[in-house]
């Protein structure tokens, strides 16, 4: 019996880091892309000043959400001695900051979701609680095994990339990919709310399964205001500078 393929349309994003510019930006983007369907891969505080509003936009999505590093530090999951100091500094700050409905619904978010045909994860399955860095295809072969869906998105690192079981294309940084049968992909969405590839543009996701296409999106927003909102907050300077740096 022939299945006809499923007619929606996923975002796919994460790292907003309290980046509420970047985010609101992404979000008319999606809509312009015809988005029918949502998808985080986590960290959605941290860094940036606007960790509550954050929260409450993407909790009104009614979407899949996972627990990044930064949500989980927030929420007393992860050790936080191990962030580097600024991270430490934005993450006591987002503590202090959030609301008891915002800190609720991080602490409750898994650390791995499936929807109908992909699998969300922040950093890498396998142990997901150890938010273990894929930067190469050397490093994303290992966990391919721990994956049941085709399709795994994640974040993590900023940089938006994909990494497939396919021998002659292990990683590429093409702007659209189309799926093929009998291949895995571990596919990095990039970050809304620092990105870290040397491009400031917010990043994220659409999945057509339609047409079995993923595309990459770059979104440009208000830098300025979201920088000014860091330093008026009192949160490191270094946090803000990033963010017209990309990296």
């Amino acid at each position: 019996m022939r299945v006809d393929p499923i007619p929606a349309k996923y975002a796919i994003f994460g790292d907003v880091h309290g980046n509420l510019e970047a985010l609101n930006a992404v979000l008319e983007s999606m809509k312009e892309e015809g988005v029918t369907h949502y998808a985080c891969v986590g960290d959605t505080v941290g860094y940036g000043a606007n960790p509550v509003e954050c929260v409450e936009k993407i909790r009104a999505l009614g979407c899949k959400v996972v627990l990044g590093n930064h949500d989980a530090g927030v929420v007393g999951k992860t050790d936080i001695r191990f962030f580097n100091s600024a991270a430490r500094e934005a993450v006591e700050w987002s503590k202090e900051t959030l609301n008891g409905t915002s800190t609720s619904f991080l602490s409750a978010l898994p650390y791995v979701a499936r929807e109908e045909c992909f699998t969300l994860v922040h950093a890498s399955l396998g142990h997901p609680e150890q938010w273990t860095y894929i930067f190469s295809s050397f490093e994303a072969e290992s966990f391919f095994p721990y994956q049941e869906d085709a399709v795994c998105f994640v974040g993590h690192t900023h940089i938006p990339c994909c990494f497939s079981t396919n021998p002659s294309r292990p990683l590429s940084r093409a702007r659209s990919i189309r799926l093929k049968p009998a291949t895995k992909y571990i596919i990095n969405v990039g970050s809304v709310g620092q990105p870290r590839d040397n491009n400031p543009m917010a990043s994220y996701v659409v999945y057509d399964l339609m047409e079995n296409l993923i595309k990459f999106v770059r979104v440009p927003y208000d830098v300025a205001t979201a920088q000014k909102k860091i330093i008026a907050a009192g949160l490191p300077h270094v946090l803000a500078m990033r963010l017209e740096w990309g990296k």
